[in-house]
Formats: C-alpha cells, sequence, structure tokens
C-alpha cells in the first residue's frame, strides 16, 4: 500500500530494482478503495462523489 501512496504523490518508489507493474498498482488501489467503502460510512455514502473528485485529480497530474 504503501508503494501506491508513493506513487499518488509522486515521491520516488522503495523498491527502484523491482518495479510495480501498473496492474499491480490498480488492484492496490481498488484494493484501498473497497476497504474504506465498506468500513467507513461517510465514504460509502458518498462513494459516487469521491471517485468523480479521485478521477479529476488524477487527470489534472497526469496533463502534467
Amino acid at each position: 500500500m504503501e508503494e501506491v501512496l508513493r506513487h499518488v504523490y509522486g515521491v520516488p518508489p522503495l523498491f527502484r530494482t523491482v518495479p510495480v507493474p501498473p496492474p499491480a498498482m490498480s488492484a492496490a488501489g481498488a484494493a484501498i478503495v473497497r476497504y474504506l467503502n465498506t468500513t467507513d460510512a461517510g465514504i460509502a455514502t458518498d462513494i459516487d462523489r469521491i471517485l468523480d473528485t479521485a478521477e479529476d485529480l488524477h487527470r489534472r497530474r497526469t496533463r502534467r
């Protein structure tokens, strides 16, 4: 999970010798969303807005 957060915030990865493949990064991110959605009622209630915001932030970040 730390590798995913490092990637999201643009921090250098911990494991430079073994790159984390994009599908693994996506799967880990999806696991985080599933966990939060099932354990936090506030997130579950507002999940559509949260995911829309995350998508917008991702688009802005990858436009650079």
